[in-house]
């Protein structure tokens, strides 16, 4: 797997605007998931999801890399960092999307707002990027949990050997809305991109 920058929200805008004519552009996976190296939950927090996802590459400021799978990941709009987040091709997704549906079409009132991020302790070291990248890492639907007469739901983000090192808890209005917005995701046809030569390349 090629390891790409730390994922950060930031990168679309970076990648998006302003590249010269002269800027590379290549398909290729980037990190599987990752964790922001400070995890600070502060504020309001957001799932988004994405597709393809850019990154830059690891050499050379005006070389980029786009990723054709799925993103999904928990955002802190404040400090524009996606806290925890992980990339599934559209079978995986699909997948979790399966999981996911019969709960959150019976998942009941929403009486308060609820989206915690909690790390475990043993998580992969910061790397020279910035983040903590988990390879083979992919989200693994958890189902619903009763607390304080509420229903919330569970959704953990698991490493290449199944191990959690990552759990999102969230009320039922958010778990529904994450299944719609990952569903609308998975429907949308990749783009067409243009490379630095000139040249169209569809993405797979």
């Amino acid at each position: 797997m090629r390891v790409g920058v730390c994922v950060h929200a930031i990168l679309l805008t970076l990648v998006g605007c302003g590249s010269s004519q002269s800027a590379s552009l290549e398909v290729a996976d980037g990190p599987d998931a990752a964790i922001a190296a400070d995890v600070d939950p502060a504020g309001a927090l957001q799932w988004i999801t994405q597709q393809p996802v850019w990154d830059r590459a690891a050499v050379g400021i005006d070389s980029a890399t786009i990723d054709p799978r799925i993103l999904i990941a928990v955002l802190q709009p404040s400090r524009a960092t996606w806290l925890v987040a992980a990339r599934s091709t559209l079978r995986e997704t699909l997948e979790l999307l399966e999981a996911m549906r019969s709960d959150t079409r019976a998942a009941g009132v929403a009486y308060e707002h609820v989206l915690v991020v909690e790390i475990s302790a043993d998580v992969a070291p910061v790397n020279a990027a910035g983040c903590r990248v988990i390879d083979g890492g992919h989200w693994q639907w958890g189902g619903m949990v009763q607390h304080d007469e509420q229903n919330l739901f569970l959704m953990s983000l698991l490493d290449a050997s199944d191990q959690p090192v990552a759990r999102v808890t969230m009320d039922s209005a958010t778990a529904a809305n994450l299944y719609r917005e990952i569903d609308r995701t998975a429907r949308v046809t990749p783009p067409v991109v243009v490379a630095g030569t000139g040249e169209e390349a569809v993405l797979r």
